[in-house]
């Protein structure tokens, strides 16, 4: 798929801090040999951030909603069974059987979604039966952003959700 050059621009690092940031943590966990679960909710992000993992020379695959079901599976086994997988882009709205990550160590919410359970799924997709390993999330937000709103949204809703689900408030 030919993209527009503005795609190559914004996938370098110093178009975005978040970029920036992202291109460290990748250089430590494959130095690591982490395997990595990189969300976005925009698969138009997905796009920006494949030119920028390709930029950096890493291997990685991709899932998003228009992924055929046959292809899923073959992903996703190739990710928990090949040693050498370290990267996989996902969008937090890919959803279906059978997205079950459990050979990750590191999951990336690149950018939040007003609806929580979205983000909350994606993170799931690495605690299934069968996972061996600590997995660590990691969100990132730019601070004084609408991301940051939107992750702030995120948390009242999770702490209405515990409450009116739970009888559980904060006192």
């Amino acid at each position: 798929v030919r993209r527009d050059r503005n795609f190559w621009s914004q996938s370098h690092a110093t178009a975005c801090g978040k970029m920036k940031a992202l291109g460290s943590l990748l250089r430590t966990w494959y130095s690591r040999k982490c395997k990595v679960l990189l969300f976005s909710y925009s698969t138009q992000m997905l796009d920006i951030l494949g030119d920028f993992v390709d930029r950096k020379g890493y291997r990685y695959s991709r899932l998003d909603g228009s992924t055929s079901h046959a292809k899923r599976s073959a992903l996703v086994n190739d990710f928990n069974t090949n040693p050498s997988a370290f990267l996989f882009l996902l969008s937090t709205r890919a959803g279906g059987l059978g997205i079950n990550l459990v050979a990750a160590t590191v999951v990336v919410v690149f950018d939040p979604n007003w609806n929580p359970s979205h983000d909350m799924q994606a993170m799931d997709r690495a605690y299934r039966i069968g996972q061996r390993h600590d997995v660590h999330v990691y969100r990132l937000i730019t601070s004084n952003t609408v991301e940051e709103k939107i992750y702030q949204r995120q948390l009242y809703k999770q702490a209405q959700e515990s409450v009116a689900l739970h009888g559980r408030g904060e006192g």
